[in-house]
């Protein structure tokens, strides 16, 4: 999910913002707002994904806020050892951290404080050590759908995760529809939140611009975002996307769970997210294991909360003044 606007900027990328106009009115509402800059654009996403908070139906999990729902893990004695500690503290932050750090706010140290504190709580609810060797987002994917099949089978009671595919989506409205869980996308403000996937723009150091500019008209094309489809990515073509229903696949997961095909319920109820999603999450990779990465000196035992703390602001202002 790479934002380009520090790259556009710095003048360092084609203005797109014609070729984008073209497609218009296929896209995702708003999507053209969200990535302009001073009424130009430079850059868009060819996909997106969600972020699911999913629990046992009937659940009372209170995902309000990361220390909320620690709280009230901790309060009912609910179950989430199965789930990934490292992918759902990652999650927490872009949830919660991000957005304001992105937006500008400088890294508040005592919000930082509340953040690793929360973390340090959540690592108890594990009822084991855990040690972790790096926040990078590449070492943070799990299997989401296993994530969920462990609520349906009761060997989880919530989660926190990602939903990159279409799959996932229609696995998520399976399973609530068969009453074997509950769950629901993560909102910002009354809008959905929501990560741009395969973010393209051109440089203006390409030698080869028209080619470059084909290919974008290419991936935004009718039969670009059908190919995105078929590898299963959510494509920000409403068209492309509302297609996709019409195909009714039906999937047996290791012959114990069956997930049936989209209802006109489920599909509009989709369709309703997708056409009311709010500001991207985005994330300075760098910045996040600046802070993780202090998190993680603190909750493995090498350092004080207050040296961490100390560090990771100090570490995080020099970073940001640099940009």
């Amino acid at each position: 999910d790479m934002n380009g606007e520090a790259y556009a900027k710095k003048g360092q990328l084609l203005d797109i913002t014609d070729l984008a106009a073209e497609r218009e009115s296929s896209l995702l509402p708003n999507l053209q707002k969200d990535y302009q800059l001073q009424r130009k654009m430079y850059y868009m996403p060819l996909a997106i994904s969600l972020i699911s908070q999913a629990q046992t139906a009937g659940g009372r999990a209170d995902f309000s806020t990361s220390k909320a729902l620690v709280e009230s893990i901790e309060s009912q004695g609910l179950n989430i050892r199965n789930t990934s500690y490292d992918n759902l503290s990652a999650l927490m932050y872009r949830i919660e951290m991000a957005p304001d750090i992105f937006k500008g706010d400088v890294v508040n140290q005592e919000k930082l404080r509340e953040f690793y504190c929360t973390l340090a709580d959540l690592m108890k609810l594990y009822g084991k050590e855990v040690d972790f060797a790096s926040y990078e987002q590449t070492n943070l994917k799990v299997n989401h759908l296993r994530q969920y099949l462990r609520i349906a089978k009761g060997e989880n009671d919530a989660a926190v995760d990602y939903v990159d595919t279409i799959f996932d989506a229609q696995s998520l409205y399976s399973l609530e529809g068969e009453n074997q869980l509950s769950f629901q996308f993560v909102k910002e403000e009354g809008s959905y939140s929501y990560i741009p996937q395969g973010v393209i723009a051109i440089s203006n150091q390409s030698s080869n611009k028209e080619e470059a500019e084909q290919m974008l008209r290419y991936l935004f094309s009718d039969k670009g975002q059908k190919k995105l489809l078929e590898r299963d990515f959510i494509p920000v073509d409403l068209q492309v996307l509302e297609d996709s229903f019409l195909v009714e696949k039906q999937y047996d997961v290791n012959g114990e769970i069956t997930i049936y095909p989209w209802t006109e319920r489920s599909r509009r109820d989709f369709m309703e997210v997708v056409k009311n999603l709010g500001e991207p999450l985005f994330v300075d990779g760098n910045l996040m294991e600046i802070i993780m990465g202090g998190a993680q000196m603190y909750l493995n035992g090498e350092d004080t909360l207050q040296n961490a703390l100390k560090t990771t602001v100090k570490k995080a202002e020099i970073y940001t003044t640099e940009q």
